[in-house]
This record gives structure tokens, sequence and C-alpha cells, in this order.
């Protein structure tokens, strides 16, 4: 009996040499490693990590705010028309001037019944790096492809560069986004910014 213990062992010990053990060792730390990147990526395990812009970003949410008039631009009945409205407005975000200008304006559109059916909003606006273009993302897609002519979309399109331009935001280009994607449109091509001085004189 003792005879046969000894020689399972011995066996045993032959079958677990150095390398044996190695790999039995790299697969456990494999296992372990696959299955922390399994529930990482189904979200079971969440990580935060810290962020070197809290500071700036939490200056930036400072910028003061005044209330000013401003003029919104639409296209209606073959004319242009415009009506002042009072907004909050700050110098150094023109971010926040932007959505708070192109909201008022959709607002006012949807009064006059100008955009039919639908209520659009524009909850993002980001300005690039260089200043140079917007990316206007609207909730939906204002445009009813079924209903609306090109002159339409067009003179919409319009009314808000024109609005854009006409108080005195600083940028060349507007980009047209739907929930963070570029505007999808039969007839107009939105993957390049729209210049803001537009096309009608």
């Amino acid at each position: 009996m003792r005879g046969e213990i000894f020689w399972d062992f011995y066996f045993m010990k032959n079958i677990f040499d150095q390398k044996s053990i190695n790999i039995l060792i790299l697969s456990v730390l494999l296992f372990i490693f696959g299955f922390l990147f399994f529930a990482f990526y189904n979200n079971w395990i969440v990580l935060f990590l810290p962020s070197y812009n809290v500071e700036t970003l939490s200056k930036s949410k400072n910028f003061k705010q005044e209330r000013v008039d401003v003029d919104l631009h639409y296209w209606n009945n073959k004319q242009w028309n415009k009506e002042k409205i009072n907004l909050l407005w700050c110098q150094e975000n023109n971010a926040d001037n932007i959505k708070y200008l192109i909201n008022g304006l959709l607002n006012l559109l949807e009064e006059e019944k100008i955009i039919k059916d639908k209520v659009v909003a524009l909850p993002n606006v980001l300005i690039s790096s260089s200043g140079q273009n917007a990316y206007l993302s609207f909730d939906k897609n204002p445009f009813d492809n079924n209903k609306n002519s090109t002159h339409d979309k067009l003179m919409f399109i319009e009314s808000i560069l024109k609005t854009i331009r006409e108080n005195n935001i600083k940028i060349q280009g507007v980009y047209f986004l739907v929930n963070h994607k570029i505007m999808q449109d039969y007839y107009l091509d939105f993957s390049n910014p729209w210049p803001i001085n537009g096309f009608i004189s």
C-alpha cells in the first residue's frame, strides 16, 4: 500500500515538473485576465480614471452671462423676416450662444408653422478647436423628405446661417448633425461644412 502511494506521488511529481507548473500558472493568470476583460467589456466593472482637465472645465463653466437682444432671421412668405428676442449671452462662449440662438429660432419657426408636425431642438453645439467651425447636433432631422421641398430645406439652412452671421458670431462653417451623426438627405450634402456666408445674397 505504501509503495503504491509512493509511486503515485512519484509519478505526480514527474507530471508537474517546472515547465508544467509554469504553464499552469500562466493559464490561471490568462483566465483571470480574460474574465476581467469580459467583465469590463460587459460593464460589470467600471473604471473611473482621473481627469486632468477638471480644473479647466470647471473654469469654463463660470462664464459671465448677460441678457441681450438678438435678431432671428427666417424665410417666410417669399421674403426675409426678422424678429427680435431677448437671450442669455456670453462673449467667451460661442457654443452656448449658438445653442440659445438656434433654439430660439426653432421655437419661432414652430410658432410660425414653418416647421410642421415636429418639435425640433438643438441640445448640443460644439466649436472646433480652431474656432472656425460649429457642429450643430439636432435631436431629430428637421426635414421631412416627403413634405419639404429642396427650396424649403435650403431656406431653413440659410435662416440658421444668417441668424448666426448677423449676430456677429465669428465662425466660418457649420456642420449639421442629428444625434451626433451627419444629417442625411436625398438631395443635400451635409458631409462638409456649410459656409457661414450662405449661398443667397
